[in-house]
């Protein structure tokens, strides 16, 4: 509403002050014009007189236009357009200003939110964060505390020094985005895998699941898996969009009955999915477990929430019509979100709704 308000006021200035300059403009050629030879004759002439016929009357009639006897008010009427031409310029600087102190302060918010959401976990085998991972970061933070300063200071700056606070915040901006990429993330679940186990050989129990990691991981990379990581029976997947984890998770539930059909256990494995996307400052020399992101935890809790061997997913991420197809809407709300369902067996029912 406020970017509204500012953005409608941007174009009242704006117009104004141009249209105070096009009326210095048409006074100055109407006290010329009176000069020409057959003026009248000319079409724009005479419209231009018009209006020039009906500036003067209202400026005879509104302001004191005769001094020592001598009747100024052309010149009144000249120094009154010049003047809200002025007016109008400073009036649309100012609003420019605070546009862009308040564009900058929210975008700078946003940003350091996600460069504090991107908090390193430590390597589960050494315990240790990854130390140039989070010096960039801590650099990042800095930089927003520097830039904060100088974005208090936009709304009372010049116009010069406003464009070059500008500058050095696109230049930032560019910086972070250029390190976030908008991913999509998969997470699956066995679901009761320690009591699948209970009362097996070990050496079927092991075997069994080395071949569902293979299983698993062959169907992920299959469909462009960037990175993965096991936790340890659960996975979690990240894709370059949302098609190849949609795509990755009903090519897994598909082809797992004949998976199961082979398997040594007795008990069937029944898996739970989950997917969400997001923006992601993502660093590619660092492991998936040690990258941390509002969007990876809702698609783990989108996955705890699943029924055994469907996938869970916010409607507002398959929205398109071409997305949503065998996706059924659900009573579940998982951190805010609507979910909708999809299982090997459902039928396209609710999905348009």
């Amino acid at each position: 509403m406020l970017n509204f308000f500012i953005n409608a006021l941007l174009v009242i200035t704006w117009t104004a002050k141009k249209l105070c300059l096009l009326l210095f403009i048409i006074l100055i050629f109407g006290f010329f014009s009176q000069g020409f030879e057959n003026a009248s004759n000319y079409v724009f002439i005479q419209k231009i007189e018009a209006i020039d016929n009906v500036v003067m009357t209202y400026t005879r009639q509104y302001t004191p236009t005769e001094y020592n006897h001598q009747d100024i008010s052309r010149y009144v009427a000249l120094g009154i357009s010049l003047t809200f031409f002025f007016i109008f310029g400073w009036l649309f600087d100012k609003i420019s200003a605070q546009k862009a102190y308040f564009y900058s302060k929210a975008e700078s918010a946003r940003l350091r939110k996600m460069v504090q959401e991107n908090t390193q976990i430590p390597d589960p085998a050494t315990g240790q964060i990854d130390p140039a991972a989070e010096a960039n970061r801590k650099k990042l933070l800095k930089d927003f505390d520097a830039l904060d300063t100088r974005i208090e200071q936009m709304g009372s700056a010049k116009k010069q020094d406003r464009k070059n606070l500008l500058k050095d915040f696109v230049t930032l901006k560019k910086q972070l985005e250029a390190m976030g990429r908008d991913l999509a993330f998969l997470s699956i679940d066995v679901v009761d895998s320690t009591g699948m186990k209970e009362g097996e050989d070990v050496y079927v129990v092991s075997n069994d699941f080395i071949e569902y990691r293979n299983f698993v991981e062959t169907r992920i990379n299959a469909n462009s898996c960037i990175k993965s990581t096991w936790t340890p029976d659960g996975l979690m997947a990240c894709f370059g969009n949302l098609e190849d984890a949609v795509n990755a998770a009903q090519i897994i539930l598909n082809e797992l009955p004949t998976f199961n059909a082979n398997k040594g256990m007795k008990r069937d494995f029944l898996l739970r999915c989950g997917i969400n996307v997001g923006h992601v400052f993502f660093d590619d020399t660092l492991p998936l477990e040690q990258i941390s992101d509002r969007a990876i935890d809702i698609a783990g809790h989108m996955q705890k929430h699943a029924e055994p061997n469907t996938i869970f997913i916010a409607k507002q991420i398959i929205k398109p019509v071409d997305m949503m197809k065998g996706f059924n809407k659900t009573d579940m709300h998982v951190d805010g979100l609507d979910a909708y369902r999809w299982d090997p067996t459902a039928k396209d029912e609710e999905s348009s709704n």
